[in-house]
């Protein structure tokens, strides 16, 4: 993706596009604070080894994930004046789509750390 310059005309009074990057990267905070604490849970289950290893991975792997995102908003934010300018819709259905089922593969994996939890 190429960095498109800053926009000299506001297309929507109510800053719409500003609202919805701020919105993209507040989920991405989110996803790697929870990555984060996804491998510290992991990492306080010592004695029981394939539990470390599977919360480890999966919040490096959520941690990996949120930064992507992060970055993938940034530069969203940078194009998407691009595509206003050129009359092109702005929404990506695709990162909606992903940012859905991180959302429902998530909840599923802290309801399998909680019930591994309260289970040792």
């Amino acid at each position: 993706m190429t960095s498109s310059p800053r926009p000299s005309i506001i297309f929507d009074a109510g800053m719409q596009q500003e609202r919805t990057a701020m919105a993209w990267e507040r989920t991405a905070f989110s996803q790697i604070v929870l990555g984060a604490a996804i491998g510290r849970i992991g990492l306080s289950h010592q004695g029981n080894l394939p539990v470390v290893v599977l919360a480890t991975g999966m919040g490096i792997t959520v941690v990996v994930i949120g930064v992507g995102m992060l970055y993938w908003s940034v530069l969203r934010y940078e194009n998407l004046h691009g595509t206003l300018r050129a009359g092109e819709p702005p929404v990506h259905p695709l990162a909606a789509a992903v940012a859905g089922l991180m959302a429902v593969t998530l909840s599923l994996l802290a309801l399998a750390l909680g019930i591994v939890g309260l289970t040792t």
